[in-house]
C-alpha cells in the first residue's frame, strides 16, 4: 500500500498582524511570553512597541494609582480601576515598606521615589506592572554647600517624566537653600549620568511636588523664601525634558494659596487648591 505524504504549510502570520495582537494584552501575559522566543523577547524591548502597548492601554482600560503615606509604617500603594475596585500594589524589591521614602514624580506608569535616607536623595524609578527597579546613580554633590547650615534644612525638589519628542525619561533635581536654588542637575534615564543645568536664581522656594504635562514638568515657585508675606510673588515654574530650558508662568488669578497643587487633567496642567477642591 503506497503512502501518500501531503505537504501542510505551517501557519503564518505577518510581523505586523503578531505585533497587533500581542500589544492589546496584558503587561503579565507578555512577560510570560518572552519564553516563547528571542524574537519576541527583543520586540517587547522596543520603543515602539512599548509606546504602543502603553497607547492602547491608556485607552483600554485607565487606572489610578494612589499614594498612602503611613508615616512610620511608610509609603502602601493602592490600584484603583474604573470598575470602581481597590487592589493593594505589593511592595518593590529592596525597597521593602517603602520606609523613608517620597514619590516625586511618575509618568507612563513608571513610579519615581527618591531614598531620603541618603545625602543627596538617592532616586529610584520602579515599573509596578513588570517588578523591574531602576537605582539611579547619586552623584557627588558640591561641597560648597555642605557646610552651610541652612542648606540642609531646606534641601531639594525633584521633577521627572517622559519626553515623546525626544523618546527619554529624565529626572531634574533642584538643591535649595535659605538664600537660593544653589544647583539645578539633570539625569537621563538612559545613561544614569548628572548634568549641570542652567537656572535663574532669582526663584527661591520651590514645592516639593511636581508633574509632568506633555514633556513638560511644573513646580509651585516663589521669588520669596518665606512665602505668603505681601513681597511674596507666586509663580509657576516649568521646566522642558526636550530643550532642557526653565520658563517662569505667572500664578493664575483664580487660584488661591493655601493649598496648591498640579495634576494632569487630559494632558492639560490642572492647577487646584489642594485644602478645598477642584
Amino acid at each position: 500500500m503506497e503512502r501518500t505524504v501531503i505537504n501542510v504549510a505551517a501557519p503564518y502570520l505577518a510581523e505586523e498582524m503578531i505585533t497587533n495582537i500581542l500589544k492589546r494584552l496584558p503587561v503579565k501575559s507578555l512577560l510570560r511570553f518572552r519564553c516563547v522566543c528571542k524574537q519576541w523577547k527583543n520586540l517587547f524591548k522596543t520603543p515602539s512597541f512599548i509606546q504602543e502597548h502603553l497607547s492602547h492601554s491608556n485607552n483600554q482600560d485607565p487606572s489610578l494609582l494612589m499614594v498612602a503615606d503611613c508615616s512610620n509604617d511608610g509609603l502602601f500603594l493602592f490600584l484603583f480601576s474604573c470598575t470602581m475596585q481597590f487592589r493593594e500594589v505589593d511592595n518593590a524589591p529592596l525597597i521593602g515598606s517603602f520606609r523613608g521614602f517620597e514619590l516625586v514624580g511618575s509618568s507612563n506608569g513608571l513610579l519615581c521615589f527618591i531614598n531620603k535616607n541618603k545625602h543627596p536623595p538617592a532616586p529610584l524609578v520602579w515599573n509596578p506592572a513588570t517588578r523591574e527597579l531602576k537605582q539611579v546613580p547619586c552623584d557627588e554633590f558640591s561641597g560648597l554647600y555642605l557646610d552651610n547650615p541652612f542648606y540642609l534644612d531646606f534641601g531639594w525638589c525633584f521633577g521627572f517624566g517622559f519626553n515623546p519628542v525626544i523618546n527619554e525619561y529624565k529626572i531634574v533635581r533642584l538643591s535649595q537653600s535659605y538664600s537660593d536654588i544653589s544647583e539645578a542637575k539633570v539625569c537621563s534615564l538612559g545613561t544614569g549620568s548628572w548634568r549641570n543645568i542652567q537656572f535663574d536664581k532669582r526663584y527661591v522656594s520651590i514645592s516639593s511636588h511636581s508633574v509632568t504635562v506633555k514633556g513638560v514638568t511644573f513646580w509651585h515657585g516663589s521669588d520669596n523664601f518665606i512665602m505668603g508675606t505681601q513681597d511674596c510673588r507666586h509663580v509657576i515654574i516649568s521646566f522642558d525634558l526636550a530643550t532642557e530650558m526653565f520658563n517662569v508662568i505667572p500664578w493664575p488669578a483664580l487660584v488661591s494659596f493655601s493649598g496648591p497643587d498640579f495634576a494632569d487633567y487630559s494632558a492639560d496642567l490642572a492647577v487646584y487648591d489642594a485644602c478645598n477642591h477642584f
